[in-house]
């Protein structure tokens, strides 16, 4: 009898599985720190223009929303790029490495064991293609957006900081990029923690955690002119 032709074995499929949920909450502890640093920012300005601040809290007001700008474009190019070393994590990689057909089949299998297991209290049965193919789906978005992607991590803090300086209105795009690419991304992160962690964990309603803490840092400024 012939020996069995060599392939991925369950072994090789469940380390994959460990390397990607270790690089999976790499991308989760980015995604939230850029989620919060959007709602700072969407707090910050929002507050700050309806409180139509004055004086020496006008220019905190613009530095503070310099330095948010910057940060989210920092965590957004570190969830956008593929580092070189072991530990780095991107959502490239994971997109990728979660599509290949041997580990797509793998996460099924684990799907089909955990229903088993844990019986009605393991709730909904996830598709794990039609999560792949949403995942791929909203890769392709952010993927379409390279040259975005690019102006972004090369925009000068000059140009950010004239953008803050009462939201220049010619720099309009400029922040319209950064907060629609951010929200592209953590959309991508989204479905990456559903598919290896089963966490439906929504980024969004965490950037609402920084948005409250945006605004009480502008009404500080306030009670302070």
């Amino acid at each position: 009898m012939s020996a069995k032709a060599p392939g991925p074995s369950d072994t090789t499929q469940s380390e994959l599985y460990l390397e990607y949920c270790k690089k999976g909450e790499i991308i989760h502890r980015f995604a939230e720190n850029l989620a919060q640093t959007l709602g700072v920012f969407h707090g910050v300005n929002s507050t700050g223009k309806a409180l139509r601040l004055e004086g020496e809290a006008t220019g905190a007001l613009s530095t503070i929303l310099f330095d948010q700008l910057q940060i989210m474009v920092i965590r957004l190019s570190a969830l956008c790029d593929n580092g070189t070393r072991n530990d780095d994590a991107s959502l490239g990689q994971l997109v990728s490495g979660v599509s290949v057909p041997s580990f797509q089949q793998f996460l099924i299998d684990k799907e089909t064991q955990w229903q088993r297991a844990v019986g009605h209290r393991a709730g909904t049965t996830r598709d794990i293609p039609r999560l792949i193919r949403v995942l791929k789906a909203r890769w392709s978005i952010l993927k379409a957006e390279q040259d975005a992607l690019t102006r972004i991590k090369h925009y000068r803090n000059k140009v950010l900081a004239h953008a803050t300086t009462g939201l220049d209105p010619s720099q309009r795009v400029l922040i319209r990029d950064i907060w629609r690419l951010s929200r592209l991304a953590l959309s991508v992160a989204k479905y990456i923690r559903l598919l290896l962690e089963r966490d439906d964990w929504n980024y969004l309603d965490h950037s609402e955690d920084g948005k409250a803490c945006g605004r009480t840092l502008v009404r500080s400024l306030h009670r302070d002119e």
